[in-house]
């Protein structure tokens, strides 16, 4: 049986999962072979990212979406935009 949370912690836990909520962004650009790239990823609260390449069905946690910018375009022209929620 599962013991039932007080209302206030489940409360504090919504207002948590509000404020903390990740930012959504893509990355997109052309790779140095010329073949075009789209993935999209989180920025979250800890200083983390989470990307992820469905080309390449990899996903990659990196420390900033910044971060991740920069890896890709040592491998060609990317940008980066941030999603509105």
């Amino acid at each position: 049986m599962t013991k039932a949370l007080p209302t206030t912690l489940l409360e504090q836990l919504a207002e948590d999962a509000s404020f903390l909520r990740p930012e959504l962004f893509a990355v997109y650009g052309v790779d140095n072979t010329g073949r075009p790239f789209l993935g999209w990823g989180m920025q979250l609260c800890d200083d983390k990212a989470v990307y992820h390449d469905p080309e390449h069905a990899i996903t990659w946690l990196s420390p900033t979406a910044d971060h991740i910018l920069r890896r890709r375009q040592s491998q060609g022209s990317a940008h980066l935009v941030w999603l509105e929620p």
